[in-house]
């Protein structure tokens, strides 16, 4: 299993609490050899869809087989290379993920706006739950001055030990107003 697992840096001071998701040079290789035997599958199809009239059935199925697979492909790429972070200061919790460079996801919640934090243990990406977040292991729920309250994620492959010492750093730099928080732990 440690295969799969995500690099973790953790750095720790006074008050203030970094986690740092990496990608493992495993999981670009397997997404790499994925890709490769992905091009050799399309390249003994696209002959045969050749051999379709332009606008029979056949012709479009195949061709929507072949986009889905592609943007299954994609979007699992982009979910398992994504390098996540999550700064916990007296103040406030950021959430970064980024591609690559790009940082396509960033929320601050203010810690007076947590209202739970629920630890769910590690799943397996599968095609069911690939589009949805029920992957990651810390769902951070705050009210935001929304009709309902918003949830945050991070984390997909967090284990529990890391989630302990996410929760006493919160727990230290909340002190007394830890009381009106709830930790919950899920197991599957």
């Amino acid at each position: 299993m440690k295969f799969f697992s995500p690099k973790i840096i953790i750095e720790k001071r006074y008050r203030y609490l970094k986690i740092d998701k990496k990608v493992n040079f495993q999981k670009i290789l397997l997404n790499i050899i994925f890709l490769i035997i992905l091009l050799v599958i399309l390249k003994k199809i696209i002959p045969i869809i050749n051999n379709y009239e332009l606008y029979s059935f056949s012709f479009f199925t195949s061709l929507v087989i072949i986009l889905n697979f592609f943007l299954f492909f994609l979007i699992l790429t982009f979910k398992n290379l994504s390098n996540e972070s999550l700064e916990i200061d007296s103040r406030k919790i950021v959430i970064k993920k980024k591609f690559i460079f790009f940082c396509y996801y960033n929320k601050e919640i203010t810690i007076k706006e947590i209202m739970r934090i629920t630890y769910k243990g590690w799943n397996f990406i599968t095609a069911a739950n690939i589009f949805n977040n029920i992957n990651n292991s810390i769902i951070i729920q705050a009210n935001t001055g929304l009709e309902e309250d918003e949830e945050f994620f991070f984390g997909t492959g967090i284990d529990l030990k890391i989630y302990g010492i996410f929760q006493k750093t919160l727990k230290e730099i909340l002190g007394e107003n830890c009381k009106k928080l709830d930790f919950i732990y899920v197991e599957y």
